[in-house]
């Protein structure tokens, strides 16, 4: 199962995601004695079941996918350096959680590779669950105030813009809780937002881009975190306070 790569430092999101993609592929093609999935694909699998175990009465519903479970997980991190990327590719066996391949290589940007996180920046990513599911506005807020043209900052960008963060030491920005029947049906998995931040550094409007499937609240859990948090608000180049769009990432994981 092919896990998304993630991008150190500055490295843009869509490149981390570039190399998922072409990692996926490749060895898709060359794959002879075993079956490749996208962890994607295999998380959609998985639905809502009810469930009668006289052995645990307490638990009614868990998460159940027809597909095999897979028995290695592939994932890594992606670090942009010019030209050069360095790629750092690990291998898990899942049954013992054990570590069985870790290697690290550079590897020459191909315009081949800069055209696909360009595909992936243009496009949509997947949502499980649908937009209108969990869109949150703050009660009071008039949609239709809000500027079209308030600024849209991407993971790895500023556009002069300052960001907001988050203060006293993240007691403002609480995580979200892990939801009890997530914990015990193993659901992981992230989430991601993009936020509305206004000019005070308070959220105003909340639109989930990629929930979990079979989440068990998750999603949800996200949202309502993420409504109550307390930002000192972006500033422009002149260091006014102004409102953005954010993109908010929260990983939920047992091990």
């Amino acid at each position: 199962m092919v896990t998304e790569f993630e991008g150190l430092k500055e490295t843009p999101e869509e490149l981390a995601n570039g190399f998922t993609k072409e990692v996926y592929e490749e060895l898709s093609r060359n794959a002879t004695a075993f079956d490749v999935v996208e962890h994607e694909a295999y998380a959609d699998s998985f639905k809502v079941i009810s469930v009668d175990d006289p052995l645990q009465p307490s638990i009614k519903q868990t998460c159940f996918s027809d597909q095999p479970a897979p028995t290695y997980s592939l994932n890594g991190f992606v670090e942009q350096r010019n030209d050069d990327v360095m790629l750092w590719i690990k291998i898990t066996r899942l049954v013992e959680t054990s570590l069985v391949f870790d290697r690290q290589a550079l590897v020459v940007v191909t315009p081949e590779i800069k055209s696909r996180a360009a595909e992936l920046r243009a496009g949509e990513r997947k949502a499980f669950a649908s937009a209108a599911d969990l869109v949150w506005t703050r009660p009071g807020l008039d949609v239709s105030s809000v500027a079209l043209d308030v600024p849209v900052l991407h993971n790895g960008e500023d556009k002069g813009f300052k960001w907001p963060q988050c203060t006293a030491h993240f007691e403002n920005c609480r995580r979200a809780p892990y939801p009890d029947k997530a914990a015990v049906a193993k659901v992981q998995g992230k989430v991601s937002l993009k936020v509305l931040v206004d000019a005070e550094g308070r959220p105003a409007r909340i639109i989930l881009l990629k929930g979990i499937s079979c989440d068990f609240g998750l999603n949800q859990a996200v949202v309502e975190a993420v409504s109550s948090w307390k930002m000192t608000p972006a500033r422009n180049s002149n260091g006014n306070p102004v409102a953005v769009w954010v993109e908010v990432d929260l990983t939920f994981s047992l091990y």
